[in-house]
């Protein structure tokens, strides 16, 4: 499942795989699905470097349009029902929509004969695709590759007590992430740490390790999309950090009844899409070694942040005037779009 982020097409960049080279210079195939292909493939070693072990070069994949799908695979036996796309190894081109695909514009497990790819339908937009492409398929290497966390019970009367992130820790977290010094990065996010860790130690266990877990498994598929998303895009490194911030803004609208998953509020556990995203962005740019095999071991991010920070003896509670400071602090910084 993926957390929606309406974003603009941007220009599409990189280098190419295997077969007749398609240069940065040449323009992109007229066919929306035929483009983004090329463009994944151009960028292939720019994207194995985000989460190591998970986007290989020669990754297959496939993605559709209102006409095609394409479907990038440079080994093994043709796809059946597809056709070799001209003067280009590697991709197949089946004429019309699959059925799978027409349903749904994801399919993560598609059948083309000798393997599974995921697959995506170009639906909103190719932005939007490729976000939905590199989260999904996320969640398929999460299968095999990523450890059991931490299990979790609940207490008597959870339900009436699962309190929402509190808006001083969006507001560390935000600066945190938009941050472009890592002595401010590290500041910020030591203080939405300590803020943190005081509210966990009020609640349930069961709330807290619920909140790991989808931060776990739904942040880190989050953050994997929109890096993903913003290396075959062109973007920047701060723009896509800016994305990942402008996240913890949005709310789930209102429902008539409140529904739970993984044990939390719905609207509770959207929103960790969105800080579980945050804290591995301040990870890539403040832990040192292997983190992302931390955590597919089953650490949470958030407790991988707190020791890559040094801050496991923080207090956990804060005064009011310490409170007042950290509010202040946050003032004077005036990150993100609407400031703080």
């Amino acid at each position: 499942m993926r957390f929606t982020c309406a974003l603009l097409i941007g220009v599409l960049l990189g280098g190419c795989g295997q077969g007749h080279v398609v240069r940065n210079s040449e323009p992109l195939p007229r066919e929306p699905a035929l483009g983004l292909a090329i463009a994944v493939v151009r960028n292939g070693p720019r994207l194995a470097k985000i989460w190591p072990g998970y986007w290989t070069e020669g990754q297959p994949f496939a993605v559709g349009d209102s006409q095609s799908m394409i479907i990038y695979k440079p080994y093994g036996s043709v796809p059946p029902g597809y056709g070799a796309v001209p003067e280009l190894t590697g991709y197949w081109v089946y004429r019309g929509v699959p059925p799978s695909l027409a349903r749904s514009a994801a399919d993560l497990h598609y059948d083309v004969g000798d393997t599974m790819v995921t697959a995506v339908r170009i639906d909103t937009s190719e932005a939007e695709a490729l976000d939905l492409l590199f989260h999904e398929a996320f969640h398929v290497y999460q299968e095999t590759q990523f450890g059991e966390g931490k299990r979790f019970t609940w207490g008597p009367g959870f339900r009436d007590t699962v309190p929402g992130t509190g808006q001083q820790e969006r507001k560390l977290l935000r600066c945190a992430t938009t941050a472009g010094d890592l002595d401010d990065v590290r500041r910020y996010a030591s203080e939405y740490v300590r803020h943190r860790l005081y509210r966990m130690a009020t609640e349930q266990d069961g709330i807290v390790q619920a909140e790991h877990l989808v931060e776990r498994k739904e942040g880190s598929a989050q953050w994997v999309g929109m890096k993903m998303q913003g290396v075959v895009l062109g973007r920047t490194e701060p723009v896509v950090r800016q994305a990942i911030a402008d996240l913890l803004d949005w709310e789930y609208p209102a429902q008539p009844v409140q529904m739970f998953a993984d044990g939390l509020p719905f609207d509770h556990r959207q929103s960790l899409y969105a800080t579980g995203a945050a804290i591995i962005e301040l990870l890539s740019r403040l832990a040192p070694g292997p983190w992302q095999q931390t955590i597919a071991g089953g650490s949470p991010p958030f407790q991988v942040l707190e020791q890559a920070l040094g801050d496991a003896d923080l207090p956990r509670g804060t005064t009011t005037s310490e409170q007042d400071e950290v509010g202040g602090m946050a003032e004077w910084h005036r990150c993100g779009t609407n400031g703080v």
